[in-house]
């Protein structure tokens, strides 16, 4: 798969006040590079040069040149042709879906074995993810496997062994176990780890 990457010209004015933009579009395939440079003026709807253009006029011409950059290429031909994504195309975005939905499957297998060790245990294993498999996981599936797995194996595992409070609902437990959060960082919930309150 080849790599892109486009470099901005600096903004060239004319005498009465119009201005030109132009960029240098690259793409490397393996040891090769090949470079198109593109220009264009800052136009109105009209396709009439603009006097004094500001940061928007000038933003939306960047854009309009580098897709002529890519045209020149051929990159993206098949939208104009009214057809679907290439096959090689679809294959890698297949394939980076399946990848995401297994990491995600994964993720959320291990946060499950960790809460049928109870409450510590989920606790234990989450501080151990990054925020960005803490986003994978999400908000709302966590709270549902430490309500439907850790707190129930918790309480489970407290009848068992004779220790159940009497009285003791789901929400004390989840109580506890923020409060366990909170203070392992110093009372001070700024500090809590990414997404860790429950």
């Amino acid at each position: 798969m080849s790599n892109r990457l486009y470099v901005i010209d600096a903004i060239s004015y004319n005498n009465d006040g119009s201005a030109m933009v132009s960029l240098t579009l690259t793409v490397k395939q393996g040891n090769n590079e090949f470079p198109r440079k593109m220009w264009l003026p800052v136009m109105d709807y009209r396709n009439q040069a603009i006097s004094n253009p500001n940061a928007v006029d000038i933003n939306k011409t960047l854009m309009r040149c580098l897709t002529k950059a890519i045209s020149m290429f051929g990159l993206g031909f098949y939208i104009y042709a009214g057809e679907d994504l290439p096959e090689q195309e679809k294959i890698v975005i297949q394939k980076e879906a399946a990848q995401q939905k297994a990491r995600y499957e994964q993720l959320i297998q291990e946060l499950e074995t960790s809460a049928k060790g109870g409450i510590e245990s989920m606790k234990s294993h989450w501080l151990k993810l990054t925020p960005e498999e803490t986003d994978i996981i999400g908000e709302e599936n966590k709270m549902a496997i430490y309500r439907n797995i850790a707190m129930k194996n918790e309480a489970n595992h407290e009848a068992e062994n004779g220790r159940m409070v009497s009285g003791k609902t789901w929400e004390s437990h989840r109580q506890q176990f923020t409060q366990g959060v909170i203070q392992r960082q110093g009372n001070n919930a700024t500090k809590l780890p990414h997404a860790i309150s429950l």
